[in-house]
């Protein structure tokens, strides 16, 4: 039982949200581009600490904003968001895995044909 919830996903963002993510996630590689380029030209006229702490936060602009870019793309493509595929509730999603079973009607069944 333990096992099963914890595989359960909350899904809570929307699509919109998901897209959102992703445009800050490439803003913050953007800045951590800018800021790591910025501290390399003036790697001269700046101390040891201050040079390494300006590429530690690059860093970490630059992962933060990865994770978000494709920590949203992964969600968009399995539908994890409000309305997605992954939002469906569990019956409808066992109704449609369901295989469709031929039926026949009660003249296919019996040969009543009058002649």
């Amino acid at each position: 039982m333990e096992e099963k919830e914890k595989k359960k996903k909350r899904i809570w963002m929307t699509k919109t949200g998901l897209v959102c993510r992703i445009a800050v996630g490439a803003y913050l590689v953007y800045l951590a581009y800018g800021l790591a380029a910025d501290m390399v030209k003036k790697a001269a006229e700046v101390s040891r600490g201050e040079f390494a702490a300006f590429i530690a936060a690059a860093a970490l602009f630059g992962g933060v904003g990865i994770w978000f870019v494709f920590a949203s793309l992964k969600a968009l493509r399995l539908g994890e968001y409000v309305g997605g595929e992954a939002d469906k509730p569990a019956e409808k999603a066992a109704e449609e895995e369901k295989p469709k079973r031929i039926t026949f009607s009660e003249d296919d069944i019996l040969d009543t044909k009058e002649e």
